[in-house]
């Protein structure tokens, strides 16, 4: 018995020692090159378009994004856990199918762009919105599929260009006086399909077989349905709120809402490069020594990003306001925001424990679980919050994101326990 502890401590320490530095390292430089390029685009959107084109723009972007979620489910989650058993030509044929699933997913999702551009009557908008909807979901199924196999160092390059290179343009355009949402679309679809094309490129390209796709149709149905709900209820839950705000309230009340987010898009890198790397390593840990291992994986990378999220939420919750005027300017209305700020904080807190959590029972291919415990955060956030909007319009969105985030994590938690 004690032989076979110290086999697995010693497995547990080769596995996860100097390893797991240099994949926690570049897979967080990776996220910090996604997250800081989507904070500034949209810093400086918030800071050069009137506040209600602003509040219509965060809107359409919420929108792709929720659809981004049902790519991610459906394709991204299944292209991750095949992807980090197979072998690299393996990889490269996964990833061909996915991206023709990718592209006849995408041409069910304009609908949705048509319509939501529809509602806010900035129908024009909306073959541009498809555009970068398009070209985001292409760029972020190679780049999963890089991820797969840890390739965080060559990742790195095409996000580089895709994340940074949108906010660089972006920041020309508004010197120059020529920015505006449908430019905004324009610029992240052309950034997203350069980046796309160099990480083809790094990956390999193989062609794609129909009969291969239908099956990764299948698997994909098989390991990604959960997640799919999961996705689509939390991305629901999240666009609820701003939607919610502008219909009732106007597009300004969206604009703040989106500004606070920003806010917290500083620690972006950390909470998603962490979840980036739980989902694989966890799936590759149980499979080479146990659940045991797994749940140390996850342990270890959610305790590395904690240790970075701690100062800066700590500065948010003390100094709300100067951090909102040092982004936004001190004449800004977003400066006066400072104490619904500090809701805001605590429910990103919350949200990175459940990442975390969700990201080791995802590892386990335990989606159901993190569906319901999704499941009963929707409902718990929307039900306090949606009443709470129309009496006390921002305020209410805020607690309804806490209320949600708390939820999830308890739940999540609870499940984690019983393993």
């Amino acid at each position: 018995m004690k032989t076979a502890t110290v086999s697995i401590s010693n497995r547990m320490k080769k596995t996860f020692g100097s390893q797991s530095f240099d994949r926690g390292f570049w897979s967080l430089a990776d996220q910090g090159v996604v997250s800081l390029g989507n904070f500034l685009t949209q810093i400086i959107l918030a800071r050069h378009l009137l506040k209600a084109d602003y509040g219509v723009l965060a809107l359409l972007f919420g929108v792709v994004i929720f659809l981004n979620q049902i790519h991610a489910g459906s394709v991204s989650y299944a292209l991750t856990i095949k992807g980090a058993q197979a072998d690299p030509e393996g990889l490269r044929s996964m990833t061909a199918d996915s991206l023709v699933l990718t592209a006849g997913l995408a041409a069910f999702e304009m609908g949705v762009v048509f319509v939501a551009s529809g509602i806010l009557h900035h129908v024009y908008l909306a073959a541009w919105a498809i555009l970068a909807m398009l070209f985001w979901q292409l760029q972020e199924t190679v780049r999963r599929a890089l991820m797969a196999h840890f390739r965080y160092r060559d990742v790195i390059w095409g996000d580089a260009g895709s994340y940074l290179g949108q906010a660089v343009v972006i920041a020309l355009l508004a010197h120059f006086g020529k920015l505006n949402s449908g430019l905004a679309f324009i610029v992240v679809a052309s950034t997203s399909a350069v980046a796309c094309a160099q990480q083809l490129l790094m990956l390999g390209v193989s062609k794609p077989d129909l009969h291969r796709a239908r099956e990764m149709i299948r698997t994909s149905w098989q390991l990604g349905r959960w997640v799919v709900l999961t996705n689509l209820f939390n991305a629901f839950t999240l666009m609820c709120f701003p939607w919610t705000l502008a219909l009732s309230r106007g597009p300004q009340e969206a604009a703040s809402f989106q500004a606070m987010i920003n806010v917290l898009g500083v620690s972006h890198p950390v909470i998603m490069s962490v979840g980036n790397l739980i989902v694989p390593a966890a799936t590759k840990a149980r499979k080479e020594a146990g659940t045991g291992a797994a749940s140390f994986s996850a342990l270890r990378y959610g305790s590395q990003g904690g240790a970075l999220l701690l100062p800066y939420f700590v500065l948010l919750l003390i100094r709300p306001t100067q951090v909102l005027s040092l982004f936004y300017g001190a004449s800004s209305s977003y400066a006066g925001l400072g104490g619904l700020l500090r809701i805001f904080v605590v429910a990103y807190l919350f949200a990175y424990v459940g990442s975390v959590l969700g990201g080791l029972l995802n590892g386990l291919e335990r989606p159901k679980s993190v569906f319901v415990a999704q499941l009963v955060a929707t409902c718990a956030g929307l039900g306090l919050g949606l009443p709470l909007i129309a009496g006390s319009g921002l305020a209410g969105a805020s607690a309804g994101l806490a209320t949600m985030n708390v939820t999830r994590a308890g739940i999540s938690g609870a499940y984690v326990s019983s393993l």
